[in-house]
């Protein structure tokens, strides 16, 4: 699979920007996520490939895919994006784009891997800590990993907490080894 990343920067830069100067951005990344997954489906990547299609084509299918209506600015968006073949970049756009997002509005997308599901308790001790040690509004996104034998893997940005089992035998052995 192709990286859009640099590609898809200047225009999720742009549709950023103009998402937040009109007080849209819920609109626009619910749109530019729709449209990630539409592009992401096989039969989509197919037809987006297809020689005999052309870029007004493309853009129109697209349109078509996407459940909600789409306003004037995000049409424009898709064709701009089709006459320049940057329709694959979508969901590069949409991660970019959020990415953008949580930097603006000074939140912190944090995963967490755990071996089993946490309870509402958890979860707001774990929010209090996290907010009170990254000094930031913390979005947190909980994914049960039953490979973890127990305890928590915490990723935001680069910086990782492991408090899982796992991860203690791997650094006890290290200096058991070394």
């Amino acid at each position: 699979m192709i990286d859009f990343t640099t590609a898809g920067r200047p225009y999720a830069q742009a549709a950023f920007e103009y998402a937040q100067e009109n007080n849209a951005l819920d609109v626009w990344q619910l749109a530019l996520s729709t449209l990630a997954d539409t592009v992401l489906h096989p039969e989509v990547e197919a037809l987006l490939k297809n020689p005999s299609y052309d870029a007004a084509q493309r853009a129109d299918l697209c349109r078509a895919l996407v459940p909600q209506k789409l306003d004037a600015s995000q049409q424009n968006f898709i064709r701009l994006l089709s006459e320049h073949a940057r329709l694959p970049a979508l969901p590069a756009i949409f991660s970019l784009f959020v990415e953008l997002r949580a930097e603006a509005e000074k939140v912190l997308p944090i995963n967490i891997k755990t071996a089993m599901p946490l309870d509402d308790a958890d979860l707001r001790k774990l929010n209090a800590f996290l907010t009170a040690k990254f000094e930031r509004k913390v979005n947190l996104e909980v994914d049960v990993d039953e490979n973890l034998i127990g305890g928590v893997l915490i990723r935001a940005g680069d910086y990782v907490i492991d408090g899982s089992v796992r991860g203690q035998f791997e650094r006890l052995k290290s200096v058991v080894v070394d």
